[in-house]
């Protein structure tokens, strides 16, 4: 259905304070939407402009940034399968990236403890990170609506689904939600859709990118929606919304899960720890990852 989505209130923690506006098309910014519309969707959304005011909008209270108005999902299908990489295309992983998502999926299993754990990588993309799990040792079924995102040409080493009907009656003792949260509408749902596939003990490891440390620094909203060479953090409608490190748990908690704080988790992230711990009182030493559990 080809319909746009108004999101009037914050969704993540219900404040009944009104959001200000941040950012807005207008005729000062209009070429730059357009540049960034052809360059990576061919012009696709142009013809949005014409049906909605693009703007962000902020809560006062937890610090989150969204889309007002937003596209229905089958108009975010058809804008990611209209897709145009801006980077060298590649199936293969660069040797860097696989090593951290070896390291931090091998922490996973080193927290589990368990034989032949199963782990599911909700919003897997092409498959990065369920192709490594499945050489640690997990048993690996990933889920990706899109797909025209996954490489399904090539033999997978891991189960591969489009449809959250094929996860029915399916637990998981870990869950890999990596970056997905901030491209849907609605995160909270989403997570209670989640808590479906957890099983008793499972651990869930949740990262969304942190607008207050992104790449574009104090200039995030001067160089909306597009500079001419780099994908913004917020770039329409790439991302639907832009997650703090209060925001991101605001969201946890609203969707009935708590962050796991143990021995087991400070032992391998203590920095990862620590940053949670000042992020309460200094949000920009704060990070957007966090592992949790069922409440």
């Amino acid at each position: 259905m080809n319909k746009f989505v108004r999101i009037d209130t914050c969704q993540i923690c219900e404040s009944s304070v009104q959001p200000e506006i941040i950012v807005s098309i207008d005729e000062s910014n209009k070429k730059s939407y357009l540049d960034y519309s052809k360059i990576k969707y061919d012009g696709l959304i142009d013809d949005w402009l014409n049906k909605i005011k693009v703007e962000i909008i902020h809560c006062v209270k937890c610090n989150h940034y969204w889309y007002r108005e937003q596209p229905s999902q089958d108009m975010l299908n058809e804008m990611y399968a209209s897709n145009i990489n801006l980077r060298p295309a590649s199936n293969n992983i660069d040797g860097s990236v696989s090593s951290k998502i070896k390291n931090e999926i091998s922490k996973l299993m080193w927290i589990i403890r368990k034989p032949n754990p199963l782990l599911l990588d909700y919003g897997s993309g092409a498959g990065k990170w369920a192709k490594i799990a499945v050489d640690v040792g997990f048993k690996v079924t990933a889920y990706e609506p899109s797909k025209e995102r996954s490489f399904e040409k090539n033999e997978l080493s891991f189960t591969l689904v489009h449809s959250t009907d094929s996860l029915k009656h399916l637990l998981f003792d870990v869950i890999n939600i990596e970056q997905v949260l901030e491209h849907v509408s609605k995160p909270v749902e989403l997570l209670k859709e989640v808590r479906k596939y957890c099983a008793p003990g499972a651990v869930v490891r949740i990262t969304v990118p942190n607008i207050l440390r992104c790449h574009e620094a104090d200039k995030i909203w001067q160089e909306w929606p597009y500079n001419g060479s780099r994908t913004h953090t917020m770039a329409p409608f790439q991302h639907l919304h832009g997650f703090t490190p209060n925001s991101l748990r605001s969201v946890i908690f609203k969707a009935g899960f708590i962050p796991i704080n143990g021995l087991r988790i400070w032992l391998r992230y203590p920095k990862e720890m620590i940053r949670q711990l000042l992020g309460i009182w200094f949000p920009r030493l704060g990070q957007t990852f966090i592992l949790v559990r069922v409440r």
